[in-house]
């Protein structure tokens, strides 16, 4: 079961989800969660450096190892999947 939403809380609409493509592994987590690893990664690829880079998505925590060749690639997670 894939969630494509996050429940809303106190108020706020709920968050969409995104699937984060990386070393043959797919990762939903939230669009908010998926910016800052981004960011992140983008900073060890602009370095030139190669650095684990943390990624908050919904089965827990993984330490996704980054260097100036790695893959990433994020999808919308689909609808109602």
């Amino acid at each position: 079961v894939v969630v494509t939403e996050r429940p809303a809380q106190h108020g706020q609409p709920a968050e969409p989800c995104v699937i984060i493509h990386f070393a043959g592994r797919d990762f939903v987590t939230r669009e908010s969660m998926a910016d800052l690893f981004l960011r992140s990664a983008g900073r060890v690829v602009v370095d030139g450096a190669s650095q684990s880079v943390p990624l908050l998505h919904e089965e827990g925590v993984d330490l996704l190892f980054i260097t100036p060749s790695a893959s990433v690639r994020v999808t919308r997670a689909p609808d109602g999947a």
